[in-house]
């Protein structure tokens, strides 16, 4: 959860050192600060944006602007340094993106109804632990 103790990093890939949770793997991405993370079949998107305070709500707000998509779950965390938050959004019937963000890092993945929960806590404990270097 949010008011959890940030994990501490068990692996360095490109600028950051960030906990990674048993079976997930990462590696840089394609684009500077982007990085993929995978566990099994499932892929996800981590970005790193070190411009943004850990207070911003950029990606929160980027989020409630977008037309069109169907926010099912969300839940947002702000205390006087940090601001962070999960959401569930319908892409399609049967189909989520799932989100969590805390400032400026940013992970999401697209998933079936199945272990979303599961996935947005290692996502949470992913997102919270990111360093950089």
């Amino acid at each position: 959860t949010f008011t959890d103790k940030a994990m501490d990093a068990t692996k360095e890939v490109g600028d950051i050192k960030v906990y990674m949770p048993r079976g997930y793997d990462i590696e840089e991405g394609s684009v500077d600060m982007n990085y993929v993370v995978s566990k099994g079949g499932d892929q996800y998107i981590l970005f790193v944006n070190t411009i943004e305070e850990e207070n911003s709500q950029l990606h929160y707000d980027n989020l409630v602007q977008q037309q069109g998509d169907k926010i099912v779950e969300e839940q947002t965390y702000m205390n006087e340094d940090v601001f962070g938050f999960t959401a569930v959004v319908e892409k399609a019937e049967g189909q989520y993106e799932l989100v969590v963000s805390n400032g400026g890092i940013k992970m999401t993945t697209m998933s079936n109804d199945k272990k979303i929960d599961q996935k947005l806590q290692a996502m949470m404990e992913i997102v919270r632990s990111v360093k950089v270097k």
